[in-house]
């Protein structure tokens, strides 16, 4: 899991926090408690306004989609090489532009957990639903936040210990992790 500060440049804030699991091609943005409406772009306030902390992982994919080239660009192939890919990655893009777009003042900054805010830290210990451990060293988590919820895969150390997990969730880990996956679905 990579973890990243939103940063608006005209006021030099952290706005929200960007957490990517390159690996299984997820991510999401979560805000914290302090952050206004009037503080976000215009495609992000609605979560804000609506009492939402965090924006699912189908909607950051498409947050991505207008920040990055689009797939039917004309020489995409000589961009993308350039950029040393082989293949168009939304998610390697709009890292390589560091989160960049004309639409906005808006990047990404990496960070480390410890640079986290204390209220997402503790939100992200008290919204777990499920816990899954998958056998490689990581638990496939499903969050809830209010009616919303989605699944992630998580590295295991990430928010609780292996024994709080296990303790918490005993029963779960005996579900396949290849079937979670096969019924993997976001809602919104």
């Amino acid at each position: 899991m990579k973890i990243f500060a939103i940063i608006d440049d005209y006021t030099d804030k952290e706005i929200g926090y960007f957490f990517c699991y390159e690996k299984f091609n997820q991510c999401y943005i979560e805000f914290t408690g302090d952050i206004d409406e009037w503080d976000l772009p215009i495609f992000l306030e609605h979560f804000v306004r609506n009492g939402k902390r965090i924006v699912p992982p189908n909607w950051t994919k498409k947050r991505i989609q207008t920040r990055i080239i689009p797939s039917d660009r004309q020489n995409l192939g000589s961009i993308l090489k350039e950029n040393g890919l082989d293949s168009y990655d939304e998610i390697k893009l709009f890292l390589l532009a560091d989160g960049r777009c004309a639409q906005d003042e808006c990047y990404i900054r990496k960070i480390s957990e410890n640079e986290l805010p204390q209220d997402i830290i503790e939100r992200r210990k008290k919204r777990i639903k499920t816990a899954v451990y998958n056998g490689n060293g990581s638990y496939l988590i499903t969050f809830k936040e209010k009616r919303n919820q989605y699944q992630l895969p998580v590295p295991l150390n990430s928010f609780l210990s292996e024994n709080q997990l296990c303790r918490r969730h005993t029963s779960l880990l005996q579900i396949p992790f290849v079937y979670l996956l096969s019924v993997y679905k976001h809602s919104i």
